[in-house]
């Protein structure tokens, strides 16, 4: 972005007196873009694995590092070159001379431990150990200009500390360092501290990234208090390694965390074992649009064991008790009036917006463009203007439109929609939307549309839930319950993505659909699998 954005500057000005022009603009534009999507296709693998390694999670099937890019990104982070590529050898189980999705966690701790029994760590222990008299001589200035410098650099971090009593979350940094510091000496003593701290950190709402910001705010400000005396490119090596290991730990630990808000977004995906403590909870929930009081409220009605976590089967009952409690709060009466009040500013060239939102969202979301092939564009975008008058009109009421957004999202699992396609879509209708309302648009106005926008995802979600078991449960004849269902639509989609005709999908549909509801429930689907994969072979023959 910065290099092409410095590209056309230099361009524009090079050809402003005689050729320069809107059209000449952004041709070089889209040719860059172009440009990049190319380079960036080729490095995608390395960096998701790089980030994936760093990040504890994930990492996508299909994802590969080469042995000589894991040496070199093993090395940047501590390793010698003989440790990383003991390190890769170990890992590499296939022995394919690469590391794919199920390899990168092997690969991680058997970093971390290479690491900690390396010379090299035994230098930064020393070295850490050896200044940090000087750093408690001013203990109290340190954390200070630590939190100075974050706040300055990364005004983002700012809302995670609001409510938050400064001086008390001053005392633990210092003490958590030093627990930190002394505890070198045995490492395996510190790690459950750390995991524990992951989990809190999850709770407070940071994120992989934040660490970054925190690690540099950290070394600027022991520099600050080192630099007449001790500070030199060794110590600065030996506190970013340390901390780099730290940061390994505490996110090997709030993986579990991630994976359960991730499962609440999605409703699916969550496995056994996975839980959340209710600060985690509760700091999830407030970000999607509830009180501190009703997030409470919500955690405490889903734990039914009373153990003071959520766990798998836990999740979907806390799913719908936020919903609930977000419609019935003053927050959604905000939202609600917001959308409302704006709304016939967006109806006077809705047109536009629409146009709008498709472009973008097949510029910057390339993979959802063949969701729309053999679609008549204009007939779909009427119908989006329609779902969204539906939406805003029907906010006064939102028990009447819930079975519309349930409805939809059982059809848009027959489109081979996923949950990760909401994303794109709710980027590309805020894009839309802050251009048409550009003269009023402001925070408050984009935070009610993400958070009405939320609350449709999760029903359509919800809804959409039982089509997935259908489709997984005649792929393995596993996972069917009582609550799979699935629309004519959908099946017909499903059935001729593998293969099978319209006419044989809508014939077998109708044969296993008993009590001719228009839909297919749990008991139809194993009346239909064994016919079903039959029909596939005889297609595929």
């Amino acid at each position: 972005g910065a290099v092409g954005g410095s590209l056309v500057y230099a361009l524009q000005k090079q050809l402003q007196d005689s050729h320069w022009c809107d059209e000449l603009a952004d041709a070089w534009v889209k040719v860059y873009q172009l440009v990049v999507k190319v380079m960036l296709s080729a490095e995608k693998s390395e960096r998701t694995f790089a980030k994936a390694v760093d990040a504890l999670g994930g990492i996508q099937e299909g994802v590969e590092m080469t042995q000589a890019a894991f040496v070199a990104y093993a090395m940047a982070r501590g390793l010698s070159a003989e440790e990383a590529n003991a390190t890769f050898e170990a890992a590499d189980e296939n022995k394919d001379g690469t590391l794919q999705a199920e390899e990168v966690e092997k690969a991680l701790q058997l970093s971390i431990q290479h690491y900690v029994a390396s010379s090299n760590f035994e230098e930064h222990r020393q070295a850490l150990k050896g200044c940090w008299p000087k750093v408690l001589e001013d203990k109290d200035t340190v954390i200070d200009n630590f939190y100075n410098h974050l706040f300055e650099q990364n005004p983002g971090v700012v809302p995670l500390f609001e409510g938050i009593h400064m001086e008390t979350q001053k005392r633990m940094l210092g003490s958590i360092l030093n627990t930190l510091v002394n505890g070198l000496d045995d490492v395996g003593a510190i790690v459950p501290k750390l995991q524990k701290l992951g989990q809190r950190h999850v709770g407070y709402g940071a994120t992989p990234e934040y660490y970054g910001a925190v690690g540099g705010s950290l070394v600027y400000a022991l520099q600050k208090q080192l630099q007449d005396s001790h500070w030199c490119d060794e110590l600065a090596d030996a506190w970013v390694k340390v901390y780099q290991l730290v940061v390994k730990v505490m996110l090997s630990a709030e993986k579990s965390e991630r994976t359960f808000a991730k499962a609440v977004d999605a409703l699916g995906g969550i496995q056994e074992g996975v839980e959340m403590t209710q600060a985690a909870f509760v700091a999830y929930a407030m970000a999607r649009g509830l009180s501190a009081e009703e997030a409470n409220a919500t955690f405490e009605a889903a734990d039914e064991n009373k153990d003071g976590t959520l766990q798998a089967e836990e999740v979907e009952k806390a799913l719908q008790l936020s919903i609930q409690h977000y419609v019935a709060s003053s927050n959604f009466e905000e939202h609600r009036q917001a959308l409302k009040g704006c709304w016939p500013k967006v109806l006077e060239d809705k047109d536009t917006v629409i146009d709008n939102f498709y472009n973008h969202l097949f510029e910057q979301n390339p993979g959802v463009v063949p969701l729309f092939e053999g679609i008549h564009m204009e007939t779909q975008k009427r119908m989006l203007a329609s779902v969204l008058n539906t939406l805003v009109n029907g906010l006064d009421d939102v028990g009447a439109i819930v079975p519309k957004l349930q409805k939809l999202g059982q059809r848009h699992v027959g489109y081979g929609a996923t949950p990760e396609y909401y994303g794109a879509v709710g980027g590309s209708l805020i894009h839309a939307l802050q251009t048409q309302l550009s003269d009023t648009w402001d925070d408050q106005l984009a935070n009610a549309w993400v958070s009405v926008y939320g609350l449709v995802v999760k029903v359509m979600l919800s809804a959409e839930k039982s089509e997935r078991k259908f489709a997984k449960a005649i792929d393995t004849l596993e996972g069917i319950g009582q609550d799979v269902e699935m629309t004519r639509a959908a099946f017909v989609k499903y059935a001729a993505d593998r293969g099978l005709p319209a006419e044989e999908a809508n014939a077998l549909f109708d044969e296993a659909d008993e009590n001719e509801d228009g839909t297919l429930q749990a008991h139809e689907v194993l009346n239909i699998v064994g016919k079903f994969k039959a029909l596939r072979q005889a297609s595929s023959a």
